[in-house]
């Protein structure tokens, strides 16, 4: 869930790389020789899954782990047939008293697992009859939701298929004495641009899941928090777990402390998330464990057998044949095994949850540092060893297809995250991150090199009709239409990348604006540096009258658009700093005077045109003409440039 240009930028959603869109708050992927795993003895036979191996095996991994990861405590929690196999701390839960984690009364972040207990309170309402999946979810509210795309309905939203924009504005707030948002507002004054239509574009969303969350408040008549507590919690026996923010007295000595880095050991202050439902959750691994074996028990405690059948079961797969989504649930199928699962993550706290379902087999990790960005890479690394120790499996290799290369061919391009803003400033996280999908000469498809995500790179070749996969596994498909590609997916396809409109396409936008900057920026340096020259070769100016005025007005342009850009990018060098720095009451004003900058261009395009009708009218060298028209298409180029990325907007509502 964070959105840390450094991080923000970077991290671009890692949304806009093809990255398990799995750990969909938004993880931030590393290089995976950052966090590795101890070398496994050599074994022939597969081990049992049973509470001494599994120990044992943790007991090594873990902490090695840990230690190469940069990362201060973590929790593992494995249940097996309804009974906990393993409930195991490790590291620290406060660095600067080195009080280690416990799990059983320790306190993690969950992140976005939190819209696990969201699913799970509307499916119950579901089986009351209380709610309908596919019904206009303006039905529950109380407010308007713009739907001018479809109508959208609460199978959308389980499913991240509503069409919604991504929304970043207030996702955190950092303040100690801030209490229960309220999340009707928050949802009536966030209200996204729906810029796909509904159940066609996946687009993993925290503003739809806590829009449903509102929806359990309305139709059950109970605060979000309050029906978690008495719905979920309670029958559980979930005692050291809640939504609240802050924490209640009672659980928050035991929440553990987030940290950049264990190495840092600078303790960060706690996460506020404003759109509570949709990762507010704070737990301990024993709390998580009772969750895990609910749902893999048929949802006893919390649901009937065929409701929770189908939750888990009820599949919206938009680019079959890799994983989609379940209701609530994704799918991580793997090796044949029928696997769900959530990741989720805070500014500080990285989790995961899978469940086997086959063989009642649940395993959650959660994390309490980014450990130099290692965090992704560990529990992923984790649940992959898991499953290939106790439930070893082979990659299914094919042979390519004839069509490789002819498939491969209409696929490669420039494409972008669906999981993007349109209309602000955030579109620029849309813009910078374009992927560029190559054809190999023996027709294979590659994508690039993406730091952290297992298997990128890698050549993919076609072994099923729009079906790529590589050697390890990593599998990509195409949706195609009249034979033109219209998005791509990965594993599970949470988000889409869609093909770059020619308009925004950096292909071409780059190379200009490269050259645009350097017109521009030698039309300013060439005034001081005449004038330096005149000076010392002690010649006069020479131009006079009009001309004189022409001469100035260039550089003056030229400037106008370099403050203009140098006023942006300082502002999203800070936004970037920290994910809190997104709190509306500190950017918000000066958002706006930057949008009211984009005058800047404007008036410079005018200062360039004057200037231009001077020297192209008059005796001029043709440097100095071809200067000029240079000097006006960098202009309007700049501007093209800057409505294209959302620089060109009065909306502060990001």
């Amino acid at each position: 869930m964070t959105i840390p240009f450094g991080k923000l930028f970077a991290a671009v959603l890692a949304v806009s790389v093809f990255a398990q869109a799995s750990y969909a708050q938004d993880s931030e992927p590393v290089e995976d020789a950052e966090v590795v795993a101890p070398p496994a003895p050599e074994t022939s036979a597969t081990p049992s899954l049973t509470e001494s191996d599994l120990s044992a095996w943790l007991d090594g991994f873990m902490p090695y782990a840990l230690k190469t990861g940069d990362i201060a405590g973590a929790v593992v929690t494995v249940v097996k047939d309804g009974q906990v196999l393993t409930n195991r701390g490790y590291g620290f839960a406060d660095v600067e008293t080195d009080t280690p984690v416990d799990a059983a009364e320790t306190l993690f972040r969950p992140g976005s697992i939190s819209k696990l207990f969201i699913w799970t309170a509307v499916m119950q309402l579901v089986e009351q009859e209380k709610i309908s999946l596919d019904t206009d979810v303006n039905v529950y509210l109380d407010f308007n939701l713009p739907t001018n795309r479809g109508i959208v309905t609460m199978r959308h939203l389980m499913t991240h298929t509503p069409g919604f924009q991504e929304v970043v504005k207030d996702l955190f707030v950092e303040n100690q004495t801030f209490e229960d948002a309220d999340l009707r507002e928050y949802l009536v004054t966030h209200i996204p641009q729906q810029i796909f239509d509904p159940g066609r574009i996946p687009s993993y969303s925290n503003y739809a899941s806590s829009l449903a969350g509102y929806i359990v408040e309305r139709v059950s008549g109970e605060p979000f928090a309050a029906y978690i507590e008495n719905h979920i919690f309670t029958p559980l026996g979930m005692v050291r777990s809640s939504f609240r923010q802050p924490l209640p007295d009672a659980l928050a000595a035991g929440m553990s402390k987030g940290y950049k880095s264990a190495s840092d050991g600078i303790a960060q202050s706690f996460e506020v998330v404003v759109p509570m439902p949709a990762g507010a959750l704070s737990s301990t691994g024993d709390d998580m464990a009772k969750f895990m074996i609910a749902h893999l028990s048929g949802g006893a405690g919390l649901m009937q057998p065929e409701t929770a059948a189908q939750m888990h079961t009820t599949l919206d797969n938009q680019f079959p044949p890799i994983n989609g989504a379940a209701l609530g649930f994704y799918r991580e199928d793997l090796g044949g095994l029928n696997i769900i699962a959530h990741g989720g993550d805070t500014a500080w706290f990285h989790s995961n949850m899978a469940l086997l379902l086959d063989h009642g087999v649940g395993l959650y990790v959660s994390v309490n540092s980014g450990g130099g960005q290692a965090a992704g890479p560990l529990r992923r690394m984790l649940f992959t060893e898991f499953v290939d120790r106790y439930y070893p499996y082979e990659t299914e290799t094919s042979a390519p297809l004839p069509t490789s290369m002819a498939h491969s061919a209409l696929a490669a391009g420039l494409y972008e995250s669906s999981r993007a803003v349109e209309g602000n400033v955030l579109a620029i996280v849309r813009y910078a991150p374009q992927l560029k999908v190559t054809v190999t000469e023996d027709g294979a498809l590659k994508t690039p090199l993406i730091p952290g995500l297992s298997g990128s790179g890698e050549p993919l070749f076609e072994v099923a009709p729009w079906l790529w996969q590589s050697k390890s596994g990593r599998r990509v498909t195409a949706r195609t239409e009249g034979g033109v590609v219209t998005a791509l997916a990965t594993d599970p396809a949470l988000f889409t990348f869609t093909p770059v409109p020619w308009y925004r396409s950096s292909a071409w936008l780059n190379p200009v604006m490269i050259g645009a900057a350097t017109v521009i920026i030698l039309t300013f340096i060439a005034w001081p540096v005449c004038a330096i020259a005149r000076w010392r070769l002690n010649v006069s100016f020479p131009y006079r009258g009009v001309r004189k005025k022409a001469y100035r007005l260039a550089p003056t342009a030229a400037l106008l658009v370099i403050l203009y850009f140098v006023g942006w990018g300082i502002f999203l060098t800070w936004l970037s700093g920290s994910i809190f720095n997104l709190e509306a009451s500190r950017n918000e004003s000066l958002l706006m005077l930057l949008y009211v900058s984009s005058i800047l261009p404007i008036v410079a395009a005018f200062l360039s045109v004057s200037s231009a009708r001077v020297v192209l009218g008059g005796r001029s060298t043709l440097f100095q003409k071809a200067s000029s028209i240079a000097l006006i298409a960098s202009m309007i180029f700049v501007i093209w440039f800057s409505v294209v990325v959302g620089l060109f907007s009065f909306d502060t509502g990001f």
